[in-house]
């Protein structure tokens, strides 16, 4: 499933939950290597298992029919999702496992996150954990993590991360999605470093 189906998921929660008040501080609880290097790719998958889990046959499928029913829900295209659901020769009365879902979630936008990363890092020579707020604006918000978010959304966070520098800190926005996703960790949603995947288990 493409980009912008997997993050249609998750889309509506990421608007509409506030991120947190700007903060330099790391998370208290032990964070593991895959949390430090994609805290959005591990927060949207997060998001992505706690929304789903509730629609889930056995915790562990959810069936397209489910997801059809509450496309609004989902934000989800229904017109795309079939298409690319024949591609995978998945037929609509059928069920998705969550794992093979979240997964396909996780890894798009570990991919994008690990590009826009890239882009950064050649702004930011003296690894200060800042660029400048023009690059922020024309680069990092309008990057395909984060163009499809409310332009009210956009304009909220690049206010929220620029000081009176005129430097916007993208390090602290990362940190602000790591602690949204640890204060939501669940002990059923396990990551697996040498796979790069996610487990449920209960």
């Amino acid at each position: 499933m493409n980009f912008y189906f997997c993050f249609r998921i998750i889309l509506f929660v990421v608007c509409f939950i506030p991120i947190p008040t700007f903060s330099t501080k790391s998370p208290s609880s032990i964070i593991n290597n895959i949390e430090q290097e994609n805290p959005i790719a591990c927060y949207i998958a997060q998001e992505s298992f706690l929304l789903l889990i509730k629609f889930a046959i056995n915790d562990l499928e959810i069936s397209i029919k489910t997801m059809e029913k509450n496309a609004k829900q989902f934000q989800i295209d229904i017109d795309a999702l079939k298409e690319e659901l024949n591609a995978e020769d998945i037929e609509l009365g059928d069920v998705i496992k969550l794992e093979f879902l979240i997964n396909r979630v996780f890894k798009n936008v570990q991919n994008s996150e690990n590009n826009l990363k890239n882009d950064i890092l050649k702004k930011d020579e003296n690894n200060e954990g800042t660029v400048t707020k023009e690059y922020a604006e024309k680069d990092i918000l309008k990057s395909e993590l984060f163009k499809r978010l409310p332009k009210k959304i956009l304009d909220f966070v690049l206010v929220k991360f620029t000081n009176d520098q005129n430097q916007f800190n993208y390090r602290g926005l990362m940190l602000n999605f790591l602690n949204l996703y640890q204060n939501k960790k669940s002990d059923h949603f396990i990551f697996i470093p040498e796979d790069n995947e996610w487990k449920i288990k209960f």
